[in-house]
């Protein structure tokens, strides 16, 4: 008995869990700085950041390729020259949000978000101010903040001393929904729950032993092997 309320108990709080997961369905960040010679700004619409509304934990990672610029030369320049995005592929984000938020309940909350933020292989304490919007099953969260290049030692080349600002005005705009994982597959799963997740399959090969008969489904790239007992017993994915 004290297994099965184990078990249960382990089963609703990783329901929970996930309930309490959002990730990005929307995002989009950019930056910008106004130059004498002419202004710098790119936008990247690849980051999928992650809150877990029950502790207010913040998470991103930003591929630094992903920053789309109007001038490919500036591009160029800014991935090789400015940010080294060889050597430092991505920037990071983990942090909290401070004020305590009414997930379900829809409205406006202005907050503030205290972490660490991790740029050209350079991690900074970091507070910004920013807003949450909650609106039915969607969260959106909004923010703008200044990063100095010195800060994280991004070089500005010489020849663009003076012309160039010490920093950048950062603005970020996304829009999340609930991380829901699919039900996969697992040893000891019925024929019949399989069927439920991944439909009829595309072939079947039986085997008739002495033991009983055994099944072989075919779904696409992966296979699934049913035991004399009717339960899985072996599943293969090829992927490649």
């Amino acid at each position: 008995m004290k297994k099965i309320v184990s078990s249960l108990s382990a089963i609703i709080f990783c329901a929970n869990v996930f309930a309490q997961i959002y990730i990005a369905k929307t995002c989009e960040i950019s930056f910008f700085s106004k130059t004498a010679v002419e202004d710098i700004a790119a936008v990247n619409k690849s980051t999928k950041p992650m809150l877990n509304t029950a502790t207010g934990d913040i998470q991103m990672k930003i591929a630094m390729t992903g920053f789309v610029f109007e001038k490919p030369l500036m591009q160029e320049h800014f991935n090789e020259n400015n940010v080294e995005s060889e050597k430092f592929p991505v920037a990071t984000f983990k942090g909290k949000i401070n004020e305590k938020v009414d997930y379900t309940k829809d409205g406006d909350y202005k907050v503030t978000v205290t972490g660490k933020l991790n740029l050209h292989g350079v991690e900074k304490d970091k507070t910004i101010d920013g807003l949450v919007s909650v609106k039915g099953a969607v969260i959106s969260i909004s923010t703008s903040f200044k990063i100095k290049f010195a800060d994280h030692n991004v070089v500005i080349p010489r020849l663009y001393s003076g012309i160039i600002p010490e920093d950048t005005d950062v603005k970020l705009d996304a829009t999340l929904e609930k991380y829901l994982t699919s039900p996969k597959v697992k040893i000891g799963m019925t024929k019949d729950e399989v069927v439920k997740i991944m439909g009829q399959p595309d072939k079947i090969n039986e085997t008739v032993t002495k033991g009983g008969k055994t099944e072989l489904l075919f779904y696409n790239k992966t296979t699934i092997n049913i035991d004399v007992n009717g339960k899985v017993d072996y599943i293969n994915n090829d992927s490649k």
